[in-house]
């Protein structure tokens, strides 16, 4: 073999030990975009799944706190509504004595406090404006109690025992005070579900 031939045979084989150095570094290159493109691929999963985690968390936050609000403005329409209706039932109360039948149910929450209080030596507190009335509701029921006339009501009474152990209050605010609080209660019993 010549020198030209043997020099032509160590170019066409550098030539082709080149060709296929690039094809190798080309097929390792092209392995090396496709594993870059499914790691870029997963880590793009993962931050678009971490974006939704946290995109899902502060709906949730939002959801809670539009419910709390949403909570809170319905308390406080129905302590309006509640507070409406008291407003309107002191009016009446306040009218009550008025009315031809005040004598009626001043006798009735009579009848009821000292049936309560045990009906022995007992006092009865009233308006200074109610003494008549309660004088003649004691005489009507044949009842020997003190009255005194040392509390402001709109209606009603107040019956303590004599050595003041017990007291039954039966004033027409002591009754919308009691109805306030079952009341109250039964809004916390339907705000809550029970």
């Amino acid at each position: 073999m010549t020198y030209k031939e043997l020099m032509g045979s160590i170019e066409s084989a550098a030539a082709e030990r080149m060709r296929e150095m690039k094809e190798k570094a080309a097929a390792e290159a092209e392995g090396i975009r496709k594993a870059a493109g499914v790691k870029a691929a997963g880590i793009r999963e993962e931050v678009m799944s971490q974006a939704k985690k946290k995109v899902e968390a502060e709906r949730e936050k939002m959801l809670a706190r539009v419910r709390e609000e949403a909570r809170l403005e319905l308390l406080r329409r129905r302590h309006e509504v509640a507070e409406l209706a008291f407003s309107r039932v002191r009016e009446r109360v306040q009218a009550a004595r008025a009315s031809p039948s005040y004598r009626l149910t001043a006798r009735r929450l009579t009848e009821e406090a000292i049936g309560l209080a045990g009906g022995k030596d007992l006092v009865l507190h009233v308006d200074p404006g109610d003494r008549a009335l309660f004088e003649g509701i004691l005489r009507d029921l044949q009842k020997n109690c003190e009255i005194v006339a040392d509390i402001e009501s709109t209606g009603g009474l107040m019956v303590t025992s004599r050595d003041g152990w017990f007291r039954v209050a039966n004033t027409f605010e002591s009754r919308i005070s009691r109805a306030r609080d079952l009341m109250k209660g039964e809004v916390f019993s339907l705000l809550t579900g029970g």
